[in-house]
């Protein structure tokens, strides 16, 4: 793109395939700016200062540059473009991710920066990161389906992981995944439309599209301009009278369709759950006794298998509640330790594990035993000591710790909580591993 006529080029397909957003990576121009083209097309540009290296650009249509509401230059591997179109507003970010070889640092500054980006944008702009991110994302969907379309090539690579990083961060998927979706799906409407006896016009669309369709179409065939005549009105009468008619000589379909309102139709169905209620279909002591004969032969079965270590009988809700209860009871931790040997080693188990904590001056901790109670006043004297009414700079000494956090499982009631990692990748690959231990 350093060249005057890769441009033109680029141009003319931008015209011949009827493109009016184009994002273009790797152009090596120098410095930031903005360039008016034939035809009223109109390039953006953001590269480095002094050397003809990456560089993104943004060339667009003029129906494209109408709706722009503005572009910013973030560096030479950055640009950023709103627009406002017909049902909402949509965001570009055009980005050039260094090479899968490229150090660490570089990659990592690079992501840093685009999750920057990402964090300015309102949420309820619809969001487009395109351009070249030189990763590949692999064949194999399973750990985060959510991101990865079904179309995927090869092995994931270093740069694929930070990718799908991102995408599962900010909600978004990797398009290049589903585009064989979408031409599939192209090509399904496009033989559909071709169908005339079919009567339909396919095509894609927002959720906003559908709706105002449907608004628009729900008024044109409303019953009330449907049936606007009298003449009208008593055809569909006659119509559904038939089919009443019919329907209800059918002896073996046991039905009685008839014209009503839905307060009618509301009051049949209660009388019928009425007739049909447990206290009617048992109204019989013949009938109450067998069912009472069958569950006690079933829980004379049950309790028959001893490895099945279960007690069934008849009883009441409060029976099942009160059992419960005894239950949590025997199985609670005050059970576990009921003996004062018991307690006390773990006493002394965890003194000397407070005294080896606080003997760490470079910790900066102080371990004691206390109730949920003293945690609380401790913290909330601490929180009114560091208040930043009192202190203009209490965070360095009151920190805080964000991120994305989330609870797991180790054994089946071993839980933890504050685990933490800024790969969402990883988070997402852990879960996904676990589903199978």
């Amino acid at each position: 793109m350093s060249q005057l006529s890769k441009t033109e080029q680029v141009l003319r397909e931008m015209k011949q395939y009827n493109i009016d957003i184009l994002a273009l990576s790797g152009i090596s121009w120098k410095g930031v700016g903005q360039e008016t083209l034939d035809h009223g097309y109109v390039q953006l540009y953001s590269g480095e200062d002094n050397h003809h290296q990456a560089g993104v650009g943004l060339m667009m249509s003029p129906a494209a540059c109408r709706p722009m509401l503005k572009w910013t230059p973030i560096n030479e591997r950055i640009l950023v473009a709103r627009f406002a179109t017909k049902h909402t507003m949509l965001s570009v970010i055009v980005c050039y991710a260094p090479a899968n070889e490229a150090d660490d640092d570089v990659k990592d500054s690079f992501y840093e920066t685009l999750q920057a980006v990402t964090k300015d944008i309102p949420k309820h702009d619809v969001l487009c990161v395109v351009g070249d991110l030189n990763a590949k994302v692999g064949a194999d969907r399973k750990y985060c389906p959510e991101v990865l379309g079904p179309h995927g090539l090869g092995q994931i690579n270093e740069n694929g992981a930070l990718l799908v990083d991102f995408a599962l961060s900010n909600d978004l998927v990797v398009e290049g995944e589903w585009d064989a979706q979408f031409k599939n799906y192209k090509k399904l409407f496009e033989y559909m439309n071709a169908q005339e006896d079919w009567h339909v016009q396919a095509q894609f669309g927002t959720l906003a599209d559908y709706f105002e369709d449907a608004h628009q179409e729900s008024a044109r065939l409303s019953p009330i301009r449907m049936y606007n005549t009298e003449g009208e009105w008593d055809a569909q009468f006659k119509n559904y009278k038939k089919l009443f008619e019919y329907m209800n000589a059918q002896e073996d379909w046991h039905v009685q369709a008839q014209f009503g309102t839905l307060a009618d139709y509301f009051e049949d169905a209660h009388q019928e759950s009425a007739r049909l209620s447990p206290i009617r279909m048992y109204n019989t002591e013949g009938e109450w006794d067998a069912q009472f004969k069958n569950y006690k032969k079933l829980f004379e079965y049950m309790n028959a298998q001893e490895d099945w270590h279960v007690q069934a009988q008849f009883g009441t809700l409060a029976d099942y509640f009160e059992d419960a209860h005894q239950e949590s009871a025997r199985l609670s931790p005050i059970r576990m330790y009921n003996t004062e040997g018991e307690w006390d080693a773990q006493f002394k188990n965890y003194k000397k594990l407070f005294e080896y904590m606080n003997a760490q001056e470079d910790w900066h901790v102080q371990a004691q035993f206390g109730t949920l109670a003293d945690y609380f006043e401790d913290a909330h004297q601490e929180s009114a000591r560091l208040s930043p009414i009192r202190m203009s700079d209490a965070s360095q000494f009151f920190p805080l710790f964000a991120g994305d956090f989330f609870t797991y499982a180790d054994e089946r009631d071993h839980y933890w909580s504050g685990y933490y990692t800024s790969r969402p990748f990883y988070k997402n690959l852990d879960r996904y591993l676990e589903h199978y231990l």
